[in-house]
């Protein structure tokens, strides 16, 4: 599911294929805070231009704003973008963010360009 995590100025970008489901985004999160290039509170650009399905529920997005409550002394606070090129998965990131944006410990913003969400995560 990563294909590539590369640092960028404003933090990391962590590139994704193939389908994504919950409990890998949940383990690709956890060797993400665990590893070397990670430091509390980067941005994170997670660039899904290449996902082939998302197999998320709403149970599922639900499960993930509790993940990230439950796990923030790991991430700290910070920013994360979702890039994504499909219409209906960037409906769903974004209804994602509206739903938890007062009680997530980070800031979540969905994006079709890249250059919109970089410059988002530096402001």
């Amino acid at each position: 599911m990563i294909s590539n995590i590369t640092k960028i100025s404003e933090g990391i970008c962590i590139e994704l294929t193939g389908d994504v489901t919950f409990d890998a985004l949940i383990q690709h999160f956890q060797q993400i805070v665990d590893s070397s290039e990670f430091e509390k509170e980067m941005g994170i650009l997670w660039d899904a231009t290449r996902v082939s399905e998302f197999n998320l529920t709403s149970q599922d997005m639900d499960k993930m704003g509790d993940y990230l409550k439950d796990h923030y002394t790991q991430r700290g606070g910070g920013k994360s973008a979702w890039l994504l090129n499909d219409t209906i998965h960037l409906g769903m990131a974004q209804m994602f963010t509206e739903i938890n944006e007062k009680s997530l410990p980070i800031l979540v913003r969905a994006f079709h360009e890249r250059s919109t969400a970089i410059k988002w995560l530096k402001s």
